[in-house]
Order: C-alpha cells, then sequence, then structure tokens
C-alpha cells in the first residue's frame, strides 16, 4: 500500500513537473537532459518531466553518417535545444545539430596542411565532426578504406564561404596491410562538441553565404510547430 502511494505521488510532481515545462518552455530554449531510451529513429531524453523529450535521428547531427542514434547511450547527458511543444500530446521534440556549430565554428582551428584524425564515411567521404565532414581527393586502395574505421588525413583546401572542404588520407605502414575489420566496440564516431550550451537560439544557419546547397537554417517559431529544415 505504502509503496503504491509513493509510486503516485512520483507519478503526481512529475506530472506537474511536465504542466510546468510545457508552460515555460518554447522553441529555442536550450536545455540539458539525460538519454533514457534509444531507438533507431530517435533518442528520448528524461528532461524532469512525467514524459521524456523525443530528438528525431534527423536532427542529431548534419553529417550524411548512418546511424545517428547510434552516438548516444542510456544515462548520457546531453544538450538540445526545443525544436515544437505539442501540447495535445504533452510531447517535446527536440532539435540538436545547431548547438554542434556551424561550418566557420567547426574548422576555426583547422588550416591546410594540417594533419587529423576522422572516421569513415564511404570512400569518397571523411568525418572529421558530427557537423563537419571533408570529399576525400586521390585514389583510395581497399586496404585504406574500412566504413566507420578511423583515419588520418591531411587537409589540402577549406572554402569557408561554400562551405567545402577536401583531404587526402595519410599512407601508414598500417595502410600498406588489409585493414582488420572494425569492430563495434571500436567504431566510435567523433564525440559530441558543443559550441553552445545555454540560452536561446532563434535563427540558426550553418553557413550564411550563398550559394550553399543544401542550404541548411533552423528558424524557431514561438508560435507555430512549422519548422525550417534541411
Amino acid at each position: 500500500m505504502q509503496k503504491t502511494q509513493k509510486k503516485s505521488n512520483w507519478k503526481e510532481i512529475r506530472a506537474a513537473a511536465q504542466i510546468s515545462m510545457l508552460s515555460r518552455l518554447i522553441p529555442g530554449d536550450i536545455i540539458r537532459g539525460t538519454v533514457s531510451l534509444v531507438e533507431k529513429d530517435a533518442v528520448w531524453i528524461d528532461i524532469g518531466g512525467l514524459k521524456p523529450a523525443c530528438l528525431p535521428a534527423e536532427r542529431i547531427a548534419l553529417s550524411p553518417a548512418t546511424s545517428q542514434t547510434a552516438r548516444f547511450s542510456k544515462g548520457q547527458k546531453v544538450y538540445a535545444a526545443v525544436l515544437s511543444i505539442h501540447r495535445d500530446t504533452k510531447t517535446i521534440y527536440l532539435t540538436h545539430y545547431e548547438l554542434l556549430g556551424t561550418f566557420a565554428d567547426n574548422t576555426a582551428g583547422l588550416q591546410v596542411g594540417d594533419r587529423v584524425k576522422g572516421n569513415w564515411l564511404s570512400p569518397r567521404q571523411i568525418e572529421l565532426s558530427p557537423n563537419l565532414w571533408g570529399e576525400v581527393v586521390g585514389r583510395v586502395t581497399p586496404s585504406q578504406y574500412e566504413k566507420g574505421g578511423e583515419v588520418e588525413v591531411e587537409i589540402l583546401s577549406i572554402d569557408r564561404r561554400l562551405a567545402t572542404l577536401t583531404l587526402k588520407p595519410v599512407s601508414s605502414k598500417n595502410t600498406q596491410k588489409q585493414a582488420e575489420p572494425v569492430s563495434e566496440k571500436k567504431r566510435t564516431r567523433t564525440p559530441f562538441c558543443y559550441f553552445q550550451t545555454e540560452g536561446r537560439l532563434r535563427h540558426w544557419v550553418y553557413v550564411p553565404a550563398e550559394p550553399v546547397y543544401p542550404h541548411v537554417d533552423t528558424v524557431f517559431f514561438v508560435h507555430s510547430t512549422k519548422q525550417a529544415t534541411r
């Protein structure tokens, strides 16, 4: 009887917190939460209410890497921004990639000739961070490429106006041998580096210059659930 009452009290407290959040939060608010469930198409994040907030897979990062939800694990502390609030279902939808920085943010510390590490997305693309990837220049041998595997690259060019980055895999003794299959444990992508963790977003643009295609921006509508997306 006592356990049932405690459970009921807990639900009432969480429900009250949910109502408070629904009335307090608006699109664009940056919040912190804890991952409670990871699914293929979405990550559910506990932000203190009765019902976890939903972060759709397509709002996690701009990288063309598949299985974006694999970047998360239960109990992980993350930041996100409120994308929309559906008061009829008491569901809060989140977005994430805006906090991972623009093209300029992610290339600010990089120069032509630098050598950095990344992960293979395909024989022609390498991811340096969740919001930054580059095109591979030159021939890639089978011994160099392993999807999801780590690779060292040299930066050949950076065009911050057109948001293009060209990379060349660096040869090493290891790449002369046939690459060993990358285990799921080792197949880890670059961890999240947040460029903004507080405040409120109103309009976010990955690259302000035109003509960059696709043009990626998000407008946070306070009085509408309609969102501008890529």
